[in-house]
């Protein structure tokens, strides 16, 4: 059997045309060239020194509309959109420090600033905090809608594109502060960038942020993310879809980091969880009844179980089962604050010690709505232990109120404790 090609090829002329074979022909190819190039040049980039005959002549060739399938009108649309990148427009400064004249449009316009620092190479950190309080400051300012002016801005969806097409050390300066995360956060989730906030805080529960030299070890990944979901939930609950949304998207962050191999029981899972924990249980126990029933009973019971896991018998994982929307649990407060000790309890920050009397408050009504009086009398036994020395006598100022109606209510259960 005669062997045959594998593959049978087209004569070469088939394929293209033919190239000059002559001195001659390849001048007249190149005159052609240079003639086609310099009609581009003039149409693009018209003289005044072009006579009117000229220009008479060429305008019924000059606009015929271009025939949008044809190769030339692509290569044409490619070029364009290449030239349209601000490398192209914007001519690199001598420094990297802005000027007057910068800061002074750095107040007004930061974002502009900011594409044009992109554009050059010459984004610092000191520069993209700069734009994002500036640009917040703007939108906050405005006195219109706040959302609007932050989404319209489109800063939030530009600092992420920077960021993607920037290296390793760029992209850990980003987490490197709260300073940033906590306006950026505000652009982002304005713009509908949640999932984007769930991919960088996967990046840093696996300790790297990709990229030639993208591991962690400047500073430490668990409280960076501990940081970075605390601002995110923050928007979230402001301009995003409110605190269920934010209940919602912090289960889904521990999807993402228990994916990541975060334990939810070491120290590690307690940096990156327990903070945004604790503002999600101020934000439910600040909130009105009609917002903090929008939150599904089984997100509240992952909250709770959360909480649980990874800070059993704690101050915030007891007052968790206070706020249960359908069947608030006294229970485990109680037993928490009757096991404090006064020594503990004097040795707490402040915030802490204020978490307790109010939320201790909370549960003495909730108690005495139960018609547990025993319980609720022996819980205010302790909260007036623990009660600021100001505010054992009898008058109190407007500033703190809610401890006044703790002293009031305790009064109520036993004039005895006043």
């Amino acid at each position: 059997m005669k062997g045959g090609p594998a593959f049978k090829w087209a004569p070469l002329p088939k394929l293209h045309h033919p190239l000059p074979r002559s001195p001659r022909q390849s001048q007249a190819f190149l005159n052609a060239l240079t003639t086609s190039f310099r009609r581009q040049l003039d149409r693009e980039f018209p003289t005044n020194e072009s006579s009117a005959s000229e220009q008479t002549t060429n305008v019924s060739r000059e606009r015929l509309p271009e025939n949008p399938n044809s190769s030339a009108h692509a290569a044409d649309k490619h070029l364009r959109n290449i030239l349209d990148n601000p490398l192209f427009r914007v001519a690199r400064p001598q420094s990297n420090c802005l000027g007057e004249a910068s800061t002074e449009r750095l107040l007004k316009e930061p974002t502009v600033v900011f594409d044009e620092m992109v554009a050059t190479g010459n984004v610092t950190r000191s520069l993209l905090h700069k734009c994002l309080t500036y640009q917040l400051h703007i939108a906050t300012a405005m006195g219109g809608d706040v959302l609007k002016a932050l989404r319209d801005s489109k800063l939030g969806s530009k600092v992420v594109n920077w960021w993607l097409a920037s290296d390793s050390h760029s992209r850990k300066l980003l987490f490197q502060h709260s300073r940033l995360t906590e306006p950026l956060s505000k652009f982002m989730v304005a713009e509908g960038m949640q999932d984007t906030a769930l991919v960088w805080l996967g990046m840093l529960a696996r300790q790297n942020v990709g990229g030639h030299d993208g591991l962690i070890t400047e500073f430490q990944p668990p409280k960076s993310a501990g940081l970075l979901l605390s601002n995110f939930l923050a928007a979230e609950n402001k301009y995003g879809g409110g605190l269920a949304s934010s209940m919602r998207y912090y289960l889904l962050a521990r999807d993402v980091c228990v994916s990541e191999g975060i334990s939810l029981d070491d120290s590690i899972g307690r940096k990156v969880f327990l903070p945004a924990g604790n503002h999600l249980l101020r934000w439910i126990r600040e909130a009105d009844p009609k917002n903090r029933s929008k939150i599904s009973l089984h997100d509240y019971e992952e909250y709770t179980r959360l909480m649980e896991t990874s800070s059993p018998k704690s101050l915030l994982a007891s007052s968790a089962y206070l706020y249960h929307p359908t069947h608030p649990d006294p229970k485990p407060f109680f037993e928490f604050a009757r096991g404090a000790s006064d020594v503990e309890v004097l040795s707490w920050p402040k915030a802490k010690r204020d978490h307790l009397m109010q939320t201790g408050y909370d549960a003495l009504r909730v108690l005495m709505d139960q018609g547990n009086d025993k319980n609720a009398a022996i819980l205010a036994s302790v909260l007036q232990r623990h009660l600021p020395d100001d505010l054992k006598g009898t008058q109190t100022t407007r500033k703190k109120l809610a401890e006044a109606e703790t002293l009031h209510l305790l009064d109520q259960l036993d004039p005895a404790f006043a």
